[in-house]
């Protein structure tokens, strides 16, 4: 016979088994699965870059950075949204077909996001200005490191900087999170 709560019994089928995630966090909704990925993915590409800069800080030589520790850094933030998409998938076991279809947009929003553009390119000339005065203190801007991008590399970076952070940022933001937003229903 078997007592109530004893999940470790071996005789205990695997459907009476309690799901790690959901004693966690409790019974899985969608409001409730995306509010946590969406914690996730602020917090957590910032503690796998912590811990690694706290793993590489002494292997580096002062100023050299190999293509492989660029790549890896790139990296960090895609890995942890992959792991907030499993996360996701296995709370509420929700096919990945669903978090990858993309939603349908109202072109009016297409314009939006066009002035948007526009205005981050005046936000980056006020970047600039920004720097420049901060130079006037003693600042010097380091520049961006990208791998290289000399043969193939050059696909190695497009994939790493441009297509992977594109396709899971999209899956979580509109995929995961704004089907959370939905479970609430609609809005004005």
């Amino acid at each position: 016979m078997q007592t109530n709560g004893n999940f470790n019994n071996p005789h205990t089928p695997k459907h009476e088994q309690r799901d790690f995630l959901v004693s966690l966090l409790g019974k899985p909704t969608r409001a409730k699965a995306s509010g946590a990925a969406f914690s996730m993915a602020a917090v957590l590409p910032q503690v796998l870059a912590l811990v690694f800069l706290l793993f590489t800080s002494g292997l580096l030589a002062q100023g050299e950075e190999p293509d492989g520790y660029l790549y890896f850094s790139y990296l960090l933030p895609q890995v942890s949204f992959l792991l907030v998409i499993w996360f996701y998938l296995r709370y509420t076991k929700t096919p990945i077909k669903n978090v990858l279809q993309s939603q349908k947009c109202q072109t009016r929003y297409y314009f939006i996001a066009l002035f948007l553009q526009l205005g981050l390119l005046s936000l980056s000339a006020l970047n600039t200005l920004f720097l420049q005065l901060l130079g006037e203190f003693g600042y010097t801007d380091s520049g961006i490191s990208l791998p290289s991008m000399q043969g193939f590399g050059f696909i190695g970076v497009l994939l790493v900087v441009a297509i992977l952070p594109a396709v899971l940022e999209e899956s979580i933001f509109r995929g995961i999170l704004l089907g959370g937003l939905r479970s609430f229903g609609k809005t004005g």
